[in-house]
């Protein structure tokens, strides 16, 4: 069975316009608390976009961190089998031995 994602393969870029809608929406609504009154609407939207901002920078660090470990297990270290991929010297190197 294949693991999913921690995203559960959620677009980034379709991430980043949600995060993007709620933060103008956000905005254009103005702000939350008014003389001491809370406006419903608008303090749905700020946590909304809070939210979605949390959700995004938490997916760049997930994909970030899967980069380091792929790129991690991809670097020759000199030892037989503990590389992913090795360049065309390494492998002349070892032919010629």
């Amino acid at each position: 069975m294949k693991q999913q994602p921690a995203g559960n393969g959620t677009s980034i870029l379709a991430m980043a316009l949600l995060t993007a809608a709620f933060i103008w929406a956000a905005v254009q609504l103005g702000p939350p608390l008014i003389g001491g009154q809370i406006r419903p609407w608008p303090a749905l939207m700020h946590l909304m976009a809070g939210v979605a901002f949390l959700r995004l920078v938490i997916r760049v660090l997930e994909l970030l961190a899967m980069a380091a470990d792929w790129k991690r297990t991809r670097t020759p270290t000199g030892k037989s089998g503990t590389a992913g991929w090795a360049t065309k010297r390494d492998f002349k190197k070892e032919l010629s031995q």
